[in-house]
């Protein structure tokens, strides 16, 4: 039985492990950046659909930007999907592909953590000093140890659940002007890895209130209907560089990635209901391969990235960053 704990995860990108000495051909997920011949006649039933909303027919969706492809309308959606094919990847071909600091992958980035837990301390310790102060008799003795031991609390939390402790976390990291930056970059790769890879985008929010993470929704293979069930290899192929190409756009970028924990326990759920079921061996074999698939899709679409990045700092609908996509 596979665990889907952090030390599984970090052990999933540790160690060297033989693997085949030729990278595939950069042309499996390179297209064309000729722009498509488009017209707004052409793409007013996507744009309608896009609009629809929580009555949106995923596959509807689906289907219009596969007849589009079909046309030669759309050249990029679903121009990735042909070249899903797993193997072993090593950590040096990680960092090969471009990825500055393999080993950072697995472990994600604390200085968020750090900086959350000092300032509570900080705040916490100047709550108690004043309640000491101002409280009378019993009161200024108890309520300033119930304060200096909510920090206990807070450390316990972020040891079992650090998911709760997101909001808090992202509240503080955007005190950093790097922050808009990084997340634009690793929600732009997601979106862009859906499209390649033919999964149709609903929707995308960068700017969530506090407790929410900033999120790109997906159709179809992601609804959580499906998402309950059984993943079959073919499907797990498609699902897997779509959950790590956030955090390998993060880790092209920057020696750290702080948003790759969530996009690693997403794909830890899918490998534990693969069907059929997969050994802890093949589980970090398909998490090296899904990173690597997933540099490459933001490497050899690099200039649609940077467009979808440009797009969505913008708050532009979904439909003007697929126009985004297929123009650059």
């Amino acid at each position: 039985k596979t665990s889907s704990s952090l030390d599984l995860l970090s052990s999933m990108l540790g160690g060297e492990e033989d693997s085949p000495k030729d990278s595939p051909s950069a042309s499996s997920t390179e297209v064309s950046s000729s722009p498509a011949v488009m017209s707004e006649e052409a793409l007013e039933p996507l744009k309608m659909m896009l609009k629809a909303g929580e009555s949106m027919d995923l596959d509807g969706l689906s289907k219009e930007l596969s007849t589009l492809k079909d046309s030669k309308i759309l050249s990029r959606w679903g121009s990735a999907r042909d070249s899903l094919s797993p193997r072993s990847i090593n950590v040096n071909q990680l960092q090969s592909a471009g990825i500055r600091n393999p080993e950072a992958l697995a472990f994600g980035s604390t200085t968020d953590d750090l900086i959350l837990l000092v300032v509570y301390v900080l705040v916490a310790s100047v709550l108690a000093v004043g309640a000491a102060a101002v409280l009378p008799g019993q009161l200024g003795f108890f309520v300033p140890y119930l304060i200096g031991a909510s920090s206990l609390v807070l450390l316990a939390v972020g040891s079992t659940n650090p998911g709760l402790l997101q909001g808090p976390k992202d509240a503080i990291g955007r005190l950093n002007p790097e922050y808009d930056r990084r997340l634009v970059r690793h929600e732009a790769a997601h979106f862009l890895a859906g499209y390649l890879l033919g999964v149709p985008v609903t929707e995308y929010n960068l700017n969530t209130p506090t407790g929410v993470s900033p999120h790109v929704e997906f159709g179809e293979l992601m609804t959580p209907e499906r998402m309950m069930e059984k993943v079959p290899r073919d499907e797990l192929n498609v699902m897997g560089p779509l959950a790590m190409s956030g955090l390998a756009a993060e880790g092209m970028q920057y020696d750290d990635v702080k948003g790759g924990q969530a996009d690693l326990l997403l794909l830890q759920l899918l490998m534990d209901r693969a069907e059929p079921r997969m050994t802890p061996a093949e589980q970090q074999d398909f998490t090296r391969w899904s990173v690597y698939k997933a540099i490459e899709m933001v490497k050899y679409n690099r200039r649609a990235h940077d467009a979808l990045m440009e797009a969505m700092t913008e708050g532009k609908s979904v439909y003007d960053c697929i126009l985004a996509i297929e123009k650059a």
